[in-house]
């Protein structure tokens, strides 16, 4: 492209290979014997190389990202790039839970926990994440993934829509793009991207974005949060008692969130 693709045109170019790979995807599953709940680590492997290609492939998509990650990561954002990977975990339980008991007791949904993610049996997830496609599924999601999903949708996405309507279109354009395309934890990632979007405004860096999302995501790997994240006891559906970290969690969250927006909007960096 000689002029610069559009948020927009970037946006269909990412759905469209969405859509390729999950079509792909399942006679390539089957011609290899690849169970259902192993799909999407090999949907992630596909769509790769695509996302790859379109980011580098086009000049000004490249120089948008490698501006990105030639600002350094300054040492003064360390603690706060620790904060917000803490605070992305608050709220990642609090919306859990609060989505659970919402769908339970609200709309009088499913009183089986399984429905909204979570598990009662250990050895279903153990069973998931040491198999060799769920090892690659882990591996994906602290490396590839969060280079890929920082370079695209902060590096390509937010910037594009940044310099053409501001921070607060770019931000949240970008996250809407970020959390369709993550459609089994919509709020969850629309929240987040929101975050990250304001990380890169404080620190102007990549860097920044990808290792707090690459942190959050190792953290919440089963052998470490992520059994405390999913597992629930039997009475789950019927006690609260289960939930209130749950809720605690939502509270800080949602304060911490409204907080740190707060600064971004204050106090960016000066590119």
């Amino acid at each position: 492209m000689k002029t610069s693709p559009t948020g927009f045109q970037i946006t269909f170019i990412l759905f469209a290979i969405a859509v390729g790979a999950m079509l792909a995807t399942r006679p390539l599953a089957s011609a290899i014997g690849l169970p259902d709940v192993h799909f999407n680590a090999l949907g992630h492997l596909i769509v790769v190389p695509l996302q790859l290609a379109l980011v580098f492939g086009i000049p000004s998509l490249r120089k948008l990202v490698l501006e990105g990650y030639r600002h350094a990561f300054p040492p003064s954002a360390r603690m706060e790039a620790a904060g917000v990977v803490a605070l992305k975990l608050a709220m990642t339980f609090g919306i859990w839970g609060l989505v659970a008991l919402w769908g339970m007791h609200v709309m009088q949904g499913s009183t089986d926990i399984r429905a909204y993610g979570f598990q009662v049996d250990r050895k279903v997830w153990d069973a998931y994440y040491f198999s060799t496609w769920g090892l690659v599924s882990a591996a994906y999601a602290i490396t590839l993934g969060p280079l890929m999903e920082e370079m695209l949708y902060r590096g390509v996405l937010y910037r594009l829509w940044e310099r053409q309507w501001g921070w607060i279109a770019g931000t949240l354009l970008s996250s809407i793009v970020f959390s369709i395309i993550h459609p089994q934890n919509l709020i969850q990632t629309f929240l987040s991207a929101i975050l990250y979007a304001c990380l890169y405004r404080r620190t102007g860096s990549l860097w920044a974005t990808t290792l707090c999302h690459a942190t959050y995501n190792f953290l919440v790997a089963w052998p470490l949060l992520g059994h405390v994240l999913i597992l629930k006891p039997a009475d789950a559906t019927t006690s609260l008692a289960p939930w209130i970290p749950n809720l605690v969690c939502l509270a800080v969250g949602i304060v911490g969130f409204v907080l740190y927006v707060g600064l971004a909007a204050r106090d960016p960096v000066r590119r």
